[in-house]
């Protein structure tokens, strides 16, 4: 597992989300895997086909921007910048600078992106809230619980992937700032379940 997917909270809720909320936002043909997620992110070459790329153009549409259809590796970033132009870290520079090469940046950046991309479902999108709160009468608590906690208190929490593979994240809070990290603890491959 690369460090910046172990180390970096914000693809802890990448999963999070992916596993409570991936069969409101996708269908069936769109299937997106942490393992697709993990690619796109690694990738140095743009895949107009990537299911990650398809999942990025869906989220856009969800919350009011109207992205190209196929986009080439530039017109994607350019659809990007037009959701990112607001964040506080200023990504929308760095990917100009990049001359619009969103595979250049940095992994943190592409997982902050997908990560506030996903969350901003919840703000702007009325049809996704609405499969939510239908989910939510039907589930009831749609909340993770954890796994188990240490005796230093920490909190353990698995994800089951769709491709078998299990995902152990430790969570720590940070007494002094009240500041949660999440980190992974390890992954099972493919487990025969």
């Amino acid at each position: 597992m690369d460090e910046h997917f172990a180390e970096d909270p914000n693809f802890a809720v990448i999963c999070s989300f992916l596993d409570n909320f991936k069969h409101l936002i996708t269908n069936s043909s769109d299937t997106v895997t942490i393992d697709d997620i993990q690619q796109f992110i690694d990738a140095t070459e743009f895949e107009q086909t990537s299911p990650v790329v398809k999942l990025h153009l869906k989220l856009l549409r969800g919350i009011g921007f109207s992205p190209h259809g196929k986009p080439s590796c530039t017109q994607f970033s350019k659809d990007m910048i037009k959701f990112i132009e607001d964040f506080p870290e200023r990504d929308d520079k760095l990917l100009v600078d990049l001359e619009y090469n969103y595979t250049l940046l940095p992994a943190e950046v592409k997982i902050r992106i997908l990560k506030n991309l996903l969350e901003d479902q919840f703000q702007f999108n009325d049809s996704f809230n609405e499969k939510v709160n239908n989910d939510l009468e039907k589930r009831g608590d749609i909340r993770h619980m954890p796994a188990g906690r240490d005796r230093l208190g920490r909190t353990y929490w698995f994800m089951l992937e769709l491709s078998g593979s299990l995902l152990l994240y430790r969570q720590l809070l940070n007494e002094i700032t009240g500041e949660e990290t999440w980190a992974l603890i390890c992954r099972f491959e493919h487990l025969n379940i």
